[in-house]
């Protein structure tokens, strides 16, 4: 049981549980705190200054658990723990049947972690809540967000692709990792010498909408097929006819 602030191992925990007997108090309510092995854990009931005609279905308070990793590595997780909580821009379902995931900053964690205080993090987050209400989360200037979480693998492709047709290419690849990062390079096969490894790749051109929530990363292909067929799009007919196209030619599949 935490009887004290000072007990708490994040800093930034300390300092939001110390700005609610300040002005902030008025808006939110310390619900309970709980110490994990990593984390200090704030659970919290938030005032939402809704508008007369809401724009999404924000309560007038909102139940929210934050994360705080004790070295406060990283931003702090916001959780909303309303199971009905509304798909809306700039949130992310990590795991299906889990709280959404509020995403505050678009600065990245070793840039905001220096100057980040536990004040401002509850302020921002009244803030977030009050533009969800008003259906100002996304800004008209901000790009459109992906349709997943971000991931530790990236792509790159030659510029020469033409991404407004469905096509199968095949193509030659070769992975680098640097920094927690894998790059896939892709070319064609005289472009890697031995390093290259053959492989089809799968283009399919989706349209440019604004997204809600985001995603987790689709654990397998049939994932990823799921989730296209959302707009439309076979993952699968494709594929499945150049697999053939490559048995009938005498080709083969070599498992990597």
């Amino acid at each position: 049981m935490i009887s004290s602030p000072d007990q708490l191992r994040s800093r930034l925990a300390r300092e939001a549980l110390q700005a609610l007997q300040g002005d902030l108090g008025q808006y939110w309510t310390l619900i309970g705190v709980m110490q994990f092995e990593n984390h200090d854990l704030l659970a919290m009931d938030v005032t939402v200054e809704l508008p007369q005609y809401p724009a999404c279905d924000l309560k007038e308070t909102e139940r929210l658990a934050l994360w705080f990793h004790h070295e406060d590595q990283g931003i702090p997780k916001v959780c909303a723990l309303r199971s009905d909580f509304p798909a809306l821009p700039h949130t992310i379902n990590m795991h299906p049947g889990t709280p959404l995931v509020i995403c505050l900053y678009t600065t990245p964690p070793e840039e905001l972690r220096a100057q980040l205080t536990g004040q401002q993090l509850l302020a921002r987050i009244s803030q977030w809540m009050r533009r969800a209400a008003r259906g100002e989360l996304h800004e008209a200037n901000q790009p459109l967000q992906a349709f997943f979480h971000q991931s530790a693998h990236q792509m790159v492709l030659p510029s020469s692709i033409d991404f407004s047709t469905t096509s199968i290419l095949s193509m030659h690849v070769m992975e680098r990792e640097a920094h927690g990062v894998k790059t896939t390079l892709t070319g064609n096969k005289g472009d890697f010498g031995k390093a290259g490894k053959p492989a089809l790749l799968s283009l399919h051109g989706l349209p440019a909408t604004e997204h809600n929530t985001l995603t987790r990363l689709p654990a397998t292909l049939f994932d990823l097929h799921q989730f296209l067929q959302g707009f439309g799009v076979d993952l699968f007919a494709p594929l499945r006819q150049e697999f053939c196209a490559i048995i009938e030619a005498g080709g083969y599949l070599q498992a990597r």
